[in-house]
């Protein structure tokens, strides 16, 4: 179901801004898929920040230019499109990557300074006429100032990706968006999510040439140890799923808004991962900024200088960026071995209602904290444990919510070197939202837009997806039932007259909440067709856009003028 027309979704994002946080041009697409234009037709105000200038192999005009018409292509007009100007880098870097060497960098492409188009400078340039050296301050600073100027409701920005430049993005994004949130009288609390451009889109299955589109899949078990998903907050039943329009929810190619845009990015040959990255939802992690531990004095019983760590937004930091396993460090409060306490004591200067606190191990803790005491000021202790490892968090949700200005929490028996990340204190367990509540029915835990059904098929079972704590929805079959049924389970019955049958799901209480899909019994003659007509256009695109892929890179490499 579609509702760019809907005036109720028009009123929900009618001023709000999204930004969109990626490294290199093509991206957008990679972490955001249809997400931009989504929001756009809703009637937000969305943003594009590329960190990079995508100069490592081709030149920053051509990379820059196709992440425009890409844009274009998205809806999102140039004015909204900002470049921060820094170089392309790879993994090979590694302790020479601008993240961790502190003096002015050169970049593959020859450049030690921000730069942009001629005609659409980097976002330094426009706000204060000036190039920035390529330093790590700088990049923060520029990131930062951006964030200010905006302050988006909504952030969208990659996480710690197997690239050093999607890592360097993540890392430095947390530590100012944590040095945002600890400004003293700070009321400033975006939505964040974070998603992957790899693990979740560009390494995926090539699934797209299907009946109907699949959902994002998890990684397989043997590429966990080069993302994060399964650590720390990234648990796959804890991700927050969003549905693609009808320009993206398409059998083909050629009519895919998607893929379109990919051809933008000519030089990267984007489009050979289209089968990938189209995917039938887009998969974030959110990161809450209303905690408000960010506005806390902190005192501890050891290692004083490291307990602002947990109050920082960063749940983690690495000392080799380059590295393909994660090599994380550092970010974390560990109390001395002497420390007979290994306690911290949050306190606020005036009171606030403690309703879920959620405590995050730091992500190389070697063994499991066994237990944690935790103290409120209103004579309330509670005893948990244990933490989790790989940094995974301890959610405490207390029965009642207590009115606090003092809070300790104490590593009771805690091994060595065993430490926290962050600490997060919330007036209640779900956060405070921009985004209109979805109900999406789902089958086989994949996000329906169309169905084909097999001729023989009797009985499928519907489920629904929902971005609010699951509620009661009802279930009607709308028009001509054909013979067909559904009860308030989701059990679809069909009879052998069964044809074309329009399935709509909707909240009991809120009839404004709702989905609808068109379930067609297709023939075998029918799946065959698609079928064939489908592996026709994978042939034909696959040959024309391999032609074109070499002419892209006889060009590069030869003439040097893409």
């Amino acid at each position: 179901m579609d509702d760019f027309d809907c005036s109720w979704y028009h009123q929900q994002y009618n001023g709000k801004k999204v930004l969109f946080l990626v490294p290199h041009e093509d991206d957008e697409i990679n972490v955001g898929g249809d997400l931009p234009f989504y929001f756009q037709k809703r009637g937000a105000q969305v943003f594009l920040c590329f960190a990079t200038n995508g100069d490592f192999l081709f030149q920053a005009r051509t990379r820059l230019t196709e992440a425009l018409k890409s844009a274009a292509c998205l809806g999102i007009p140039e004015k909204q499109v900002y470049f921060l100007g820094y170089g392309d880098t790879s993994n090979e870097d590694r302790t020479s990557h601008i993240y961790h060497t502190g003096k002015v960098t050169k970049s593959h492409g020859g450049h030690s300074a921000t730069y942009g188009l001629p005609s659409h400078p980097e976002f330094i340039w426009q706000q204060k006429k000036v190039h920035h050296s390529y330093t790590v301050s700088n990049y923060c600073q520029d990131l930062s100032l951006l964030l200010w100027t905006l302050q988006p409701d909504m952030i969208f920005c990659v996480d710690y990706d197997t690239h050093a430049d999607h890592r360097m993005l993540s890392l430095c994004f947390e530590k100012e968006m944590g040095k945002i949130l600890q400004t003293p009288g700070n009321n400033y609390h975006p939505q964040v999510f974070k998603g992957f451009a790899y693990s979740t889109a560009y390494e995926t299955v090539r699934d797209f040439y299907a009946p109907f589109l699949s959902s994002t899949q998890r990684p397989e078990e043997k590429a966990l140890s080069t993302t994060l998903i399964g650590r720390s907050i990234y648990q796959w039943n804890q991700r927050v799923r969003f549905p693609i329009t009808r320009n993206t929810a398409t059998c083909f190619l050629h009519n895919n808004l998607l893929f379109h845009a990919l051809c933008c990015h000519r030089s990267q040959a984007a489009w050979h991962q289209a089968e990938q990255i189209i995917n039938g939802d887009k998969v974030f992690w959110e990161r809450r900024t209303d905690s408000f531990s960010y506005q806390a004095k902190i005192t501890a019983s050891s290692n004083q200088e490291s307990s602002s760590k947990l109050q920082n937004f960063r749940l983690y930091d690495t000392r080799d960026i380059g590295s393909r396993e994660p090599d994380f460090t550092g970010d974390c409060w560990v109390p001395s071995p002497d420390d007979s306490k290994k306690e911290i004591l949050f306190q606020w200067d005036s009171s606030h209602q403690l309703r879920f606190l959620r405590i995050f191990g730091a992500m190389k803790n070697p063994v499991p904290i066994p237990k944690l005491i935790i103290r409120l000021d209103d004579g309330f202790t509670q005893e948990i444990g244990p933490l989790p490892l790989q940094g995974k968090p301890l959610e405490i949700h207390l029965p009642e919510t207590h009115k606090i200005r003092r809070c300790r929490i104490q590593l009771h028996d805690a091994p060595a070197d065993c430490g926290l990340a962050e600490c997060e204190f919330f007036a209640q367990a779900i956060s405070d939202t921009f985004l209109a509540p979805l109900l999406k029915i789902t089958y086989q835990d994949n996000f329906l837009y169309h169905g084909m059904l097999n001729p023989d098929t009797s009985s499928v079972q519907l489920e629904t997806y929902q971005s609010f704590p699951k509620r009661k929805v009802y279930w009607e079959i709308l028009g001509n039932a054909q013979g067909a049924r559904i009860s308030q389970t989701g059990q679809l019955c069909l009879s052998p007259e069964s044809r074309k049958i329009t399935v709509r799901a909707c909240d009991l209480k809120h009839p404004d909440i709702f989905d609808q899909v068109i379930l067609i019994k297709a023939s075998h003659f029918q799946f065959l067709w698609l079928h064939s007509r489908q592996q026709a256009e994978k042939k034909i695109l696959g040959f024309l856009l391999k032609k074109q892929r070499k002419y892209y890179h006889i060009r590069q490499k030869y003439l040097k003028n893409v």
